[in-house]
C-alpha cells in the first residue's frame, strides 16, 4: 500500500510542531458542547479528534489509537489507578492540565476531554520529539517517553498504539482506512 504520511519518529510530513491555543482559541473551541458519548468505540469520537487535531496540530490518528486500542475506556469507566473518563486521566494530571491550561479532562464535554488529551500528547511530543514517544509517555509518564518504563503494561500500551497508528486504521478499522478518514 502507499506509504502512511505520519512519521510517527517526527509527526506528519510537512506538518508544522503541535501548538498550545490561546486562552481565546480554546475558549471558542469550547463554547460548543458535546456530551461525551458514554462508549469509546462511538464514532462521534473521531469528530471530535479531527477538530482537536485541526485546532493543536496533535495527529488525530495518534488520539484515535491512544482511545481504541491504548486506553480502552468507557466515560463511566475508572481505572486501577484511580485513571477516570475515556481520555483516562488521574486526578493529579487532571488538576496540573485544569491548571495550567483551563481545560478540565473530567468534563462532561467531550471537546474538553479531548482538547485535555492533545495537550497532555502535545507536552509529551515537545519533551520526546516522537509520536511514539509520546504516546508511550501517556501510559507510563515522563520515563516512558525515555524509554526508561519498562512495565508490562507500557511496553504493551506503547506497542499497540504504535502499531495501530502505523498499520493506517488508527483501530478504526480497514473501512475508515478504504475511506481514507486516517489520513493527514
Amino acid at each position: 500500500g502507499a506509504a502512511d504520511p505520519l512519521d510517527l519518529r517526527s509527526g506528519p510530513k510537512g506538518a508544522a510542531a503541535p501548538v498550545t491555543p490561546s486562552d481565546q482559541q480554546r475558549d471558542q473551541f469550547l463554547s460548543e458542547k458535546v456530551l461525551a458519548p458514554k462508549s469509546y468505540k462511538d464514532p462521534a469520537w473521531d469528530a471530535i479528534e479531527a477538530d482537536v487535531s485541526k485546532l493543536t496540530g496533535v495527529p488525530q490518528e495518534v488520539m484515535r489509537a491512544i482511545r481504541t486500542v491504548g486506553e480502552r475506556s468507557n466515560d463511566d469507566q475508572v481505572s486501577s489507578a484511580g485513571a477516570k473518563k475515556t481520555t483516562q486521566f488521574t486526578e493529579n494530571s487532571r488538576n496540573l492540565f485544569l491548571k495550567k491550561y483551563g481545560v478540565d479532562a473530567y468534563s462532561d464535554n467531550a471537546r474538553e476531554q479531548v482538547l485535555a488529551q492533545a495537550l497532555h500528547l502535545k507536552e509529551s511530543f515537545d519533551r520526546a520529539g516522537s509520536w511514539d514517544k509520546a504516546m508511550a509517555g501517556y501510559n507510563g509518564g515522563p520515563s516512558a517517553e525515555m524509554g526508561a518504563n519498562k512495565t508490562a503494561e507500557n511496553k504493551a500500551y506503547a506497542g499497540r498504539t504504535s502499531a495501530a497508528v502505523r498499520a493506517g486504521t488508527g483501530a478504526a478499522g480497514p473501512r475508515a482506512a478504504a475511506r481514507g478518514e486516517n489520513r493527514m
